[in-house]
């Protein structure tokens, strides 16, 4: 089995992105390191803002406001992650994304982009870097 010396790894969900290079050690130990990251600019509608009389306001955007969030940062996350692969002379970049949030990018990506991601199910965004790395997945991609 050949060891990768070195993973690319993005975790997204709907509000935030980081970018995480994976080295391992020579006793096998995973090691990331947070190299940028990114959270949504994404603000309610007028619709969940309160009323003058303190109520919340009514309209029929309230039930589509999660699709609407997620579309947003989806483009947001293309925008911003583009350059950094290019910049970091990034050719392959594992992202981990829920499903949901995984068919959104797929939406928005250049295929370009996308063709540098190799996509893994998983919602590993609020993990720590230090959790991350000892996280299964992540392990698997030092020891192709």
């Amino acid at each position: 089995m050949n060891n990768v010396s070195e993973a690319w790894v993005l975790v997204v969900d709907s509000e935030q992105a980081r970018l995480l290079r994976a080295t391992s050690s020579q006793h096998g130990k995973v090691h990331l390191d947070e190299v940028t990251k990114l959270a949504t600019s994404f603000q309610a509608s007028e619709h969940h803002r309160p009323t003058r009389m303190g109520h919340p306001g009514q309209g029929n955007a309230e039930g589509h406001e999660p699709e609407r969030k997620l579309a947003h940062f989806a483009r947001q996350v293309t925008a911003w992650i583009a350059p950094e692969l290019v910049t970091r002379r990034i050719d392959q970049c594992n992202l981990f994304a829920p499903s949901h949030m995984l068919g959104a990018l797929r939406s928005e990506l250049p295929k370009p982009v996308a063709g540098k991601l190799k996509e893994h199910t998983g919602e590993l965004a609020h993990m720590s870097a230090a959790d991350l790395s000892k996280h299964p997945s992540i392990g698997k991609l030092l020891a192709k």
